[in-house]
């Protein structure tokens, strides 16, 4: 049981970067600020700026504004 949570953790954990450096890699290469990123999702530039730097677990729904707003798709935040 151990092994199998420390794996889950470990496999959050990788998420959350990818999908923190994924944000702002689509953010960037569209020209977008935190703050129009922000705007567009509904969210403050403080939690984009959370986001990109791993310190939230954004929700489903929350992924599908962002992507909506990069002009992506949501599994395009979880590509390497």
């Amino acid at each position: 049981m151990t092994e199998r949570r420390n794996y889950l953790n470990n496999w959050m954990i990788q998420a959350s970067k990818l999908v923190g450096a994924n944000i702002a890699k689509h953010r960037k290469k569209k020209g977008l600020t935190q703050e129009q990123l922000a705007q567009e999702s509904g969210i403050t530039s403080e939690y984009v700026s959370r986001l990109e730097n791993q310190k939230e677990n954004p929700t489903v729904n929350l992924l599908e504004r962002i992507a909506k707003a990069l002009s992506i798709e949501v599994i395009d935040l979880f590509r390497r």
